[in-house]
């Protein structure tokens, strides 16, 4: 990554994401993990299982390239929610690519001033990804919630 700091790093708790001062939320979904887990889990928690009636009733479903818009409806501090389908589990390192430039892409045109960031797997899988996404969109992305607590160090190693 460039000289420039990397976004603040949540921890994985309602309190962060209750308190994360953006507009705009990115969260990543895989298409067979159920019961939604990390920040997916626990947004869709906030949001009184909203994400999981979409799932239920075939509005969403995770599969690659799909993605869906919800609003934060004041249960939590971002006021949009960008839901991202990252497919199955085991697709992840074919997926990043995409949305690299998919995540972007939208939360640029939706005019976002302030993002977070929320992908799932391993972090030495979507560390160089999270890095890309970062340099993309710049000072925009404010936040990025480090499920495991293993992304700092990832990080750390590709800009040491």
């Amino acid at each position: 990554m460039s000289s420039a700091p990397l976004p603040q790093l949540l921890p994985l708790n309602l309190e962060a994401i209750d308190g994360v001062e953006v507009d705009s939320l990115a969260l990543g979904l895989f298409a067979d993990e159920r019961p939604l887990r990390g920040v997916t889990g626990l947004v869709d928690w906030r949001m009184c299982g909203l994400l999981s009636r979409y799932l239920r009733c075939g509005r969403f479903s995770g599969r690659i390239a799909e993605r869906v818009l919800m609003p934060g409806a004041g249960r939590i501090g971002p006021t949009r929610i960008f839901v991202f389908g990252m497919g199955a589990r085991d697709e992840l390192a074919d997926v990043l690519p995409g949305l690299e430039q998919a995540i972007p892409d939208v939360l640029t045109a939706a005019g976002c001033r302030r993002a977070a960031l929320a992908l799932p797997g391993p972090a030495k899988v979507v560390a160089p990804s999270v890095e890309r996404i970062a340099q993309r969109l710049g000072s925009k992305l404010v936040a990025i919630f480090d499920a495991d607590g293993r992304l700092r160090d990832w990080l750390d190693r590709e800009t040491g």
